[in-house]
């Protein structure tokens, strides 16, 4: 099989971050990118009732 170095170089990274990540990264930045979500005012808007 032929490999690039652009991806032997790659693979040296990925088994790094497979090294330091821990399981509850995924759920840690879900709550991270909600919060950041909602600071930045992207929340469903509550409806206005009408004036009549």
């Amino acid at each position: 099989m032929l490999l690039s170095p652009q991806s032997l170089t790659g693979i040296k990274y990925l088994k790094w971050m497979y090294d330091y990540a821990f399981p509850g990264e995924v759920l840690l930045g879900m709550v991270v990118l909600g919060a950041a979500y909602y600071c930045l005012g992207f929340p469903p808007k509550k409806q206005e009732r009408p004036s009549h």
